[in-house]
């Protein structure tokens, strides 16, 4: 399945920037799996980002793991856990799930102000920095991603 979904994938070419290899909130933490999933990616040139919903992944084994293999954590603001995670690569990636994961709020100026601090301090680290709207039910993505981009100067 995974040599499938890169055949495909592949013909992103650049446009493929990340892969988000996202773990359910009921599959708990298992290290070897994890270590034999990270060998199967090592063929595969392209960035990848771990979004963890069981906070048992939240150890420092899995932080170098994912530190000696050049992949991210994804810091999403749902659940609440992995909002805040060390960059683990050269690159960050965030999610914004809408308020409490539920996909249909609309962020303020403030939260977007602090997302901006916060991207700001990681460009400043030169690190990548890629931001993932997903707070899309009533449509309220594209408007906070516009917003966003705004209060970080960018065209």
């Amino acid at each position: 399945a995974l040599e499938r979904f890169f055949d495909v994938a592949v013909d992103l070419r650049d446009k493929l920037s990340v892969v988000l290899w996202q773990f359910p909130p009921g599959f708990g933490l298992d290290l070897n799996r994890l270590e034999n999933f990270l060998f199967m990616l090592r063929k595969y040139r392209v960035r990848h980002a771990f979004e963890f919903r069981h906070q048992g992944w939240i150890v420092p084994e899995v932080t170098e793991l994912l530190r000696e293999e050049g992949h991210a954590f994804c810091m999403a603001d749902w659940p609440e856990f992995i909002n805040e995670l060390p960059a683990t690569a050269d690159f960050v990636y965030m999610r914004r799930h809408g308020h409490g994961g539920r996909y249909n709020s609309c962020y303020s100026p403030d939260e977007l102000r602090k997302d901006a601090g916060r991207i700001k301090g990681y460009l400043k680290q030169g690190l990548d920095v890629y931001i993932y709207f997903n707070n899309d039910a009533f449509g309220y993505a594209p408007k906070n991603a516009v917003e966003l981009k705004e209060l970080l100067g960018r065209k």
